[in-house]
């Protein structure tokens, strides 16, 4: 079995002026199980990772991209994704996404569509972190849910260590 191991990679041309560093390891994991909130708190989506840095200098490119399904039943309705180190929320993204009130009717309205956050991050660590999404509601009650949508498309999140 052959294996090539490399500190770095750099392109022919060399790296361009001030640059020192590169992406040095990718975690990315994706999945098209649904969950749900009516409570208007946050809950874990389930578009979660789990990454160690080699150095506590390495940054994290957090790209998380969510398949969403939101449901409306008489009311204007918004859903939220936050973005979490651990327990600790580094983006939070109030009302990104809606359904206006429709005043001629009563009925069920279901929009779908995708939502992405991208964060560099420095968790200054070479322990295991945990990047997750959640989601919420922005009205409670069966009148109002925001899913990660259970399409054939998944909800992914893909983490790139970055050396400075």
């Amino acid at each position: 079995m052959s294996q090539l191991k490399v500190n770095s990679i750099v392109p022919v041309g060399g790296l361009p002026s001030g640059a020192d560093g590169g992406i040095i390891q990718i975690v990315h994991a994706e999945t098209t199980s649904q969950v749900s909130d009516t409570s208007g708190s946050f809950v874990d989506s389930g578009v979660t990772a789990t990454i160690t840095p080699s150095s506590n200098s390495s940054k994290i490119l957090v790209v998380a991209s969510m398949q969403w399904s939101i449901r409306r039943d008489a009311t204007e309705t918004s859903g939220s994704f936050k973005l979490l180190r651990g327990s600790t929320a580094i983006s939070t993204h109030t009302s990104c996404v809606h359904i206006e009130a429709d005043t001629t009717s009563q009925s069920r309205i279901i929009s779908k569509g995708g939502y992405t956050i991208q964060r560099l991050d420095s968790p200054a660590t070479t322990s295991a972190t945990i990047y997750k999404v959640q989601l919420a509601t922005g009205h409670t009650g069966n009148s109002a849910i925001i899913s990660i949508s259970t399409d054939s498309t998944p909800s992914c999140i893909t983490l790139y260590e970055v050396t400075a």
